[in-house]
């Protein structure tokens, strides 16, 4: 390396400009160290920031997605399985039965009642009534003849046979048929056919 002033060489009392040329080879040899610091500035800026790095705390792994079941339509409500109820219908209104009340006087029982003929001679008493399929009365069953239970008989007379009259003691009941008829009629036997008297055709 060699140093020139640019006026020559320095003379005394006077401030000159002094000149510093460079050759070729000490160019080089700058230029090297400057790559060289520059190397190793880099280097030591990638070594720190490596370190920086290195103490940074680990970040917990996520963890794994859950694996979500294939989706399938929701099963309707169990509700929704069964026909709706149909409405209730209204109960029928209750039955209006018609009554009647009557006095004692007004009615009377027949089975045990007394028969007697037209001139009020007591003939038997009614032990029985028949009825059809419709629930008509048809006959009476007379239990006749015979003294204290010995020789008595049964025979069936026609309903419309009998003849009803009101008295200070109750209802009297008579059959307009002779009594000698009644007690040679046939016995009436249950399980039997029976032979009513007083019917159209059997005769007085």
């Amino acid at each position: 390396m060699l140093a020139h002033t640019a006026d020559g060489p320095n003379r005394p009392g006077r401030r000159g400009v002094t000149a510093v040329f460079f050759d070729r080879r000490d160019q080089q040899t700058i230029t090297r160290r400057i790559l060289t610091r520059c190397i190793f500035g880099l280097s030591m800026t990638m070594m720190l920031a490596a370190i920086a790095v290195a103490q940074q705390p680990e970040s917990p792994p996520a963890p794994p997605a859950a694996s979500t079941p294939s989706e399938s339509p929701a099963p309707p409500p169990p509700h929704a399985l069964l026909p709706a109820p149909p409405p209730q219908a209204l109960p029928p209104p209750p039955v209006v039965v018609p009554a009647v009340q009557l006095a004692p006087a007004e009615l009377t029982g027949l089975l045990g009642h007394a028969v007697v003929d037209a001139e009020g001679a007591e003939l038997g008493r009614i032990v029985d009534l028949l009825v059809d399929n419709q629930g008509q009365v048809r006959a009476v069953v007379v239990d006749v003849g015979g003294f204290m239970g010995v020789g008595n008989r049964k025979v069936a007379v026609a309903w419309s046979a009998l003849r009803f009259a009101a008295s200070e003691k109750g209802p009297v009941i008579s059959i307009l048929i002779p009594p000698d008829r009644i007690k040679s009629w046939a016995d009436y036997i249950v399980g039997r056919p029976v032979a009513i008297l007083g019917t159209p055709g059997s005769g007085p």
